[in-house]
């Protein structure tokens, strides 16, 4: 489905289910959680509001 690592997967499913951001620099990770959470890379995230 998302072809996630199993820590990838409980990163992507704890940030869901805390309905928080999941920041990252991990290119890998940013492609494949976007369908799950929202997902920014730390650059993003300061940025953001």
């Amino acid at each position: 489905m998302w072809r996630l690592r199993g820590v990838d997967a409980v990163y992507v499913a704890l940030t869901a289910t805390c309905r928080e951001p999941l920041i990252t620099l991990d290119t890998e990770m940013l492609e494949r959680a976007r369908g799950v959470t929202t997902v920014l890379t730390p650059e993003q995230w300061l940025q953001s509001p």
